[in-house]
């Protein structure tokens, strides 16, 4: 055989590409917001940061468009600040100012976070305005219960 024949026995070659096939019902299960919300107030929290958590990594694994994961780990890091900066008043003055200030920019990138996993659910499903899979922007503020919502109204709609 020489070198230009093709090796039979050689593992074809293929670029695979991680493309959206548009129904969120593969990407993410349906659950009762109610649930989301119910489990976020028994848990103080600690749920909605897990449901955005898990939904960011379910979602990054079927789209090229990635939510950052040094965005994502750093928000959760100022969110364990956040509840340190809430744990009491034991803490001297200006490490509860610090800390208030870590709570600050929890805050923000909590917000920012919600309207970054918006933006990939838009891009998956090809979310068109005024559509019933476009997620308002005013009401994401209300985060993963109003992001749940959406998320079964487009899968139950599929």
């Amino acid at each position: 055989m020489s070198g230009s024949e093709q090796n039979p026995y050689k593992a074809p070659e293929a670029e695979v590409e991680n493309t959206p096939t548009g129904k969120l019902s593969e990407v993410f299960d349906r659950f009762s917001a109610w649930g989301v919300f119910g489990l976020s107030i028994i848990t103080f929290g600690i749920y909605s940061i897990y449901w955005q958590y898990n939904r960011t990594q379910r979602i990054n694994e079927r789209m090229t468009y990635q939510i950052s994961p040094l965005f994502v780990n750093i928000t959760v890091f100022l969110w364990a600040i956040s509840l340190i900066a809430n744990a009491g008043d034991f803490l001297p003055p200006i490490v509860a100012g610090i800390l208030a200030v870590g709570s600050l920019g929890y805050l923000i990138m909590y917000f920012i976070w919600c309207y970054k996993i918006r933006s990939a659910i838009h891009m998956y499903v090809n979310a068109e305005k005024g559509s019933y899979s476009w997620a308002n922007a005013f009401l994401t503020i209300f985060g993963p219960l109003y992001l749940q919502y959406k998320i079964n109204k487009i899968i139950d709609n599929e």
